[in-house]
């Protein structure tokens, strides 16, 4: 199957048959993947999603011929599993509340997601062993320095080791707090989508959390020029 980014979506421009026999036609645009706006994916999570519809029914939204269509992805052959029993909910879809979390930071004190109420909250679930992310880091330190009373910037570790997380952050000297998550069960991976149900992360992905807790925005991957720090930036300042 091909996929082209759009700004309001991904555009359907081939598919293979065993696809094609579950609704997705050519010209279709995929503008939602299980619940989550699906102009924020970037490309590493777009191709980890549709790698998951081999394992999983879950729901899509395209628009064709100018409609909605509510439509359920599934790779496989025979009858297409009931997306009940499949799918996972979704939990940080925008304005749903961002679900909480303990984490230790390489410090040792454990942070709360809720404590952090009355401001905003940009997380990144990213890892040492993932160019992409190291690439965004930057990034992040950037906006940790720019809006220091307002956003709090927590970067979430996923399926690391604690002496990669130390060496990176000796050379890298981060402006953010470097959270430690564990593995692929941990609670915050499972609540936050970053276990793709393939065995491995998703990962870069970033969830800026409103003061009052819900989700503002979801973005997945990570590419040049990146677009996180633009919105991050407008929804903090209102522009």
């Amino acid at each position: 199957m091909l996929l082209i980014q759009e700004k309001s979506g991904w555009q359907v421009e081939l598919l293979d048959h065993v696809i094609n026999k579950y609704g997705l036609l050519p010209g279709d645009l995929l503008v939602s993947v299980d619940g989550n706006d699906a102009s924020t994916f970037g490309p590493l999570v777009m191709t980890a999603f549709m790698n998951n519809a081999s394992v999983r029914a879950f729901p899509i939204t395209v628009v064709r011929g100018g409609y909605r269509r509510e439509l359920i992805l599934y790779r496989g052959e025979g009858k297409v599993p009931a997306p009940k029993a499949l799918a996972k909910k979704s939990l940080v879809a925008s304005g749903a509340e961002a679900p909480d979390l303990h984490l230790p930071s390489l410090q040792g004190k454990t942070v709360i997601l809720k404590d952090y109420r009355g401001k905003w909250v940009l997380l990144n679930f990213w890892a040492t062993w993932c160019l992409p992310c190291q690439e965004e880091s930057p990034i992040l330190s950037k906006l940790a320095l720019a809006y220091p009373q307002q956003l709090q910037v927590l970067a979430i570790a996923v399926q690391d080791d604690h002496k990669s997380l130390e060496t990176f952050a000796t050379r890298m000297k981060p402006a953010y707090t470097i959270l430690e998550s564990g593995d692929l069960k941990s609670a915050v991976a499972l609540s936050y989508g970053v276990n793709n149900g393939m065995g491995s992360a998703t990962v870069p992905f970033s969830v800026l959390v409103r003061p009052d807790g819900s989700v503002a925005y979801v973005q997945g991957g990570y590419e040049a020029p990146s677009p996180l720090e633009k919105q991050v930036r407008a929804f903090i300042t209102g522009k």
